[in-house]
């Protein structure tokens, strides 16, 4: 119903809200890293083209410029863009978020392990594989951050035992400096994945608390529309459903104004504490039908009911349905009160502000009352009494 929003609804719906709201800034930082991964490979093509045009005008390199361009440009260029092609193939592919996630940045991974071993003769290459790291850190998960940055150091203890891709490059065991500059690299990627580990967390108690100051103003604002007594929607809920019922022009609306009829003798003769229990027995007879309306308390014994796509004739079996619940009740019965109901029911109509349709329907049930009657559907000319 049109209150589901702010009364009847979970409170697990703000989380879900907020995770939803967290989901989307994924989706969103995941085209980066994806587009980023793009940007990377192209760059690194263009770079190694521009040096090797660079280089075999030079004495610096001592192989053929076919072998060069072979070992430097086009094989690893292939090898990327397969991988940008596998990237791309997994963004569009209908598979969890999540496995997209991992996906893209172990892939990315791959990508700075060619680029590493092609290039590992400069020492500050290894870079290439914190930057793999990092963006991982506004996905706020330990175990995808630590996959991808141990899988960035094997990748560049693999690259520098196991590979020789360029031949002119020094082995780290050729002397103390090469060998030094290897492990201070791996030290400094350990330095900086500890350090991106501890930024998550922090990153995941601030959104911890965010998500709890959410709930609990979320929490405060329900406890605001509630009744307290009878733990309806009270009149500030009403106000709020008014509001989105004005909005609304594609849908059929009844309003309804009950009054419970003899209630002030049960206050005066049984006492109050009699009364709030009928009130409270009455509040649940009401929301036993809330699938069919959304009812609200307006004040004392005066009880609204706001109707969606139903019929008339629909809004009038409900309220003679309640007025009998109420006058069998086993308190009520067993307590021999009097109790019934009397209800003025009218139409949302458009050019109709929810002021003048409230004050329509309170005619109807002034004349409800007046002629003992359960309900009277307003009419222009105030005939017509049901």
């Amino acid at each position: 119903m049109i209150m589901a929003s702010f009364i009847n609804s979970e409170n697990d719906e703000v989380i879900d809200d907020l995770k939803h709201k967290h989901q989307m800034i994924d989706s969103d930082w995941l085209m980066f890293h994806f587009y980023l991964s793009i940007i990377l490979v192209i760059f690194a093509c263009l770079s190694e083209f521009g040096l090797g045009l660079f280089l075999i005008n030079s004495d610096m390199v001592t192989t053929s410029t076919s072998n060069y361009f072979i070992k430097f440009f086009y094989l690893p260029s292939l090898f990327n863009i397969f991988m940008l092609l596998a990237q791309t193939y997994l963004i569009k592919a209908n598979i969890k978020q999540k496995t997209k996630i991992y996906a893209i940045s172990l892939i990315l991974v791959l990508i700075c392990f060619v680029l590493y071993t092609v290039h590992s003769a400069f020492v500050s290459i290894f870079i290439i594989f914190a930057i793999a790291i990092s963006l991982t850190t506004i996905y706020a998960d330990y175990k995808l951050t630590i996959l991808t940055g141990c899988l960035s150091i094997i990748g560049m203890v693999i690259s520098e035992l196991f590979i020789i891709w360029d031949k002119d490059k020094i082995s780290i065991f050729a002397n103390t400096s090469r060998f030094s500059d290897f492990v201070v690299s791996i030290l400094i990627l350990i330095a900086f994945l500890i350090v991106t580990i501890i930024v998550i967390y922090f990153e995941r108690k601030k959104n911890e608390a965010i998500i709890m100051i959410k709930y609990e103003h979320t929490k405060l604002e329900k406890q605001l529309m509630k009744d307290e007594l009878t733990g309806l929607a009270n009149r500030k809920a009403m106000v709020e459903a008014f509001k989105i019922m004005e909005n609304d022009h594609d849908h059929i609306y009844y309003f309804v104004v009950g009054d419970l009829n003899g209630f002030k003798k049960i206050n005066d003769i049984h006492g109050h504490h009699v009364g709030d229990k009928v009130l409270v027995n009455f509040s649940e007879i009401l929301r036993s039908q809330i699938k069919k309306m959304s009812p609200f308390r307006y004040g004392g014994d005066e009880f609204c009911l706001l109707f969606k796509d139903v019929e008339e004739t629909d809004v009038i079996e409900v309220c003679e349905q309640i007025n009998d619940l109420i006058k069998s009740d086993a308190f009520i019965r067993d307590s021999n009160l009097q109790v019934s109901v009397s209800f003025g029911i009218a139409s949302f109509a458009l050019n109709l502000d929810a002021l003048k349709l409230f004050i329509r329907a309170d005619q109807a049930l002034y004349q409800a009352k007046a002629n003992g009657k359960v309900y009277q559907v307003y009419q222009a000319d105030n005939e017509d009494l049901c």
